[in-house]
């Protein structure tokens, strides 16, 4: 693991895609922690740890029903990080239900909103529907990026 990313290597794109079980918490957690030492980000862990709060509750034990799997995108491009979470569902007919992804994330329960959290890690924290499919993409720059 480097502590900055290596001269030349241009933009860093990682795709994975992990079922809706507790086991694979651990793998989201270190996948995130080492992608944010490896662009140069001393508070690694604490990036980690808000993809861990960002995966709301998908990878535990009971999982919120109807969500199959979780898809994390960590992107590295000119003086950004950017981490998107897209949460699937199996497909239902009829009406879209609201996001119950954002009501989890921005819902205020004991301690405050868990995006209140994230927020104090990450730059920027969307969360929303695109394609039928939720999400939730954070931001920062990328450590000795010019502002």
């Amino acid at each position: 693991m480097a502590s900055e990313m290596p001269q030349g290597s241009g933009d860093l794109h990682l795709e994975l895609t992990v079922p809706c079980d507790e086991r694979f918490s651990a793998l989201l957690s270190d996948v995130s922690r080492r992608m944010a030492a490896y662009v140069g980000y001393a508070d690694a862990d604490a990036v980690a740890a808000t993809v861990v709060e960002a995966s709301a509750g998908l990878l535990t034990r009971n999982p919120p029903a109807g969500y199959t799997s979780l898809d994390l995108t960590f992107a590295a491009r000119g003086r950004d990080m950017e981490i998107l979470l897209r949460y699937r569902r199996r497909r239902r007919s009829g009406r879209s239900t609201p996001s119950d992804i954002r009501e989890r994330l921005c819902g205020c329960g004991e301690g405050g909103a868990p995006v209140d959290a994230m927020r104090q890690v990450m730059a920027g924290v969307e969360c929303g529907c695109e394609d039928g499919v939720e999400f939730c993409r954070m931001t920062r720059r990328l450590p000795d990026a010019p502002a």
